[in-house]
């Protein structure tokens, strides 16, 4: 009787214990777990406990697959199979509802139309070609050759102290604006009175920094006696300018006697557009007298 009762109250004990061990998770003890934790076999002769599940316990997956949803809406995600994309003229693309799909030709037209085609390596020693907005470079940056529109530097410019700057090769104009740009005029036979400085000719200059210079022609009737000539570089109209502006000659030439008197090189620095007179003042007696000039500038920085 007691053997029987015993292997009742046994196998009443069995079946708690194996009732327990299949209690709802809602009742399994978090102490020592972490969030985002599952609980994890240890196989069939260890306790199970808390852990976390690592790539290396996920199922295998075919080569060359991917965990993806590439469909166009909410969906379990599955092992995508990536397309073969190996050349080196190839890029993944990632279209939506389709997945990745491979790009086997890269050109200007698939990087956004830059415009250049097949650029070689840029930043290393092999020569190559490419078109671009900003170039910054760190240290120095060699450019054999530099096709460029207008182009701004803001630091100093430190060119060869024996090449230089390359001048012009022929008979051509600097553009309005730039070092080197030339501005003439002239004028003939302008009458002038004795002793009264007058307007020969002028010239309009955009702000920047000018040399300025001219030369003055007299050209006295048969009878006349010229006596003081001055001739100078002025932002004044017909007035001469100040020292180192001005030529004067001062001597009494024979009757008739023709001249040419030059002007200095006058620095003409400005900040804005400003007209330039070529002024010439002369002292003549018995007949009459005309001038005939020219003016030229030319831009130094």
């Amino acid at each position: 009787m007691k053997k029987t009762v015993l292997s009742l109250f046994l196998s009443l004990y069995a079946l708690v214990s194996f009732g327990t061990t299949l209690s709802p998770v809602q009742l399994l003890n978090p102490a020592g777990s972490t969030s985002g934790q599952v609980v994890l076999s240890n196989g069939p002769v260890t306790a199970p406990g808390w852990g976390n599940v690592g790539a290396t316990s996920l199922a295998a997956q075919a080569a060359n697959t991917v965990v993806a949803n590439a469909t166009a809406s909410s969906a379990s995600p599955t092992a995508f199979a990536m397309p073969s994309c190996s050349t080196s003229a190839s890029a993944l693309d990632w279209t939506s509802g389709t997945g990745f799909t491979c790009n086997t030709s890269i050109n200007a037209a698939t990087l956004g139309g830059s415009t250049f085609a097949s650029p070689g390596a840029i930043g290393s020693g092999t020569p190559g070609s490419g078109s671009f907005t900003t170039v910054v470079s760190s240290g120095a940056a060699n450019f054999n050759s530099l096709t460029a529109g207008a182009t701004s530097i803001t630091g100093a410019l430190t060119v060869s102290q024996t090449n230089g700057i390359v001048g012009t090769t022929t008979n051509n104009n600097a553009n309005a604006g730039a070092i080197g740009e030339y501005v003439p005029a002239s004028a003939t036979s302008v009458a002038i009175t004795t002793a009264v400085s007058t307007n020969i000719t002028s010239i309009s200059l955009t702000a920047g920094d000018w040399d300025v210079s001219g030369v003055m022609q007299v050209s006295p009737a048969g009878g006349t006696i010229v006596g003081g000539e001055s001739v100078s570089i002025s932002t004044t109209s017909a007035t001469l300018g100040g020292l180192g502006s001005t030529t004067f000659i001062g001597a009494t030439k024979a009757t008739g006697q023709a001249d040419i008197v030059p002007t200095p090189v006058v620095r003409i620095s400005i900040p804005s557009t400003t007209t330039v007179y070529l002024v010439g003042n002369v002292s003549y007696t018995t007949s009459t007298l005309t001038v005939s000039g020219l003016i030229r500038a030319r831009r130094v920085r």
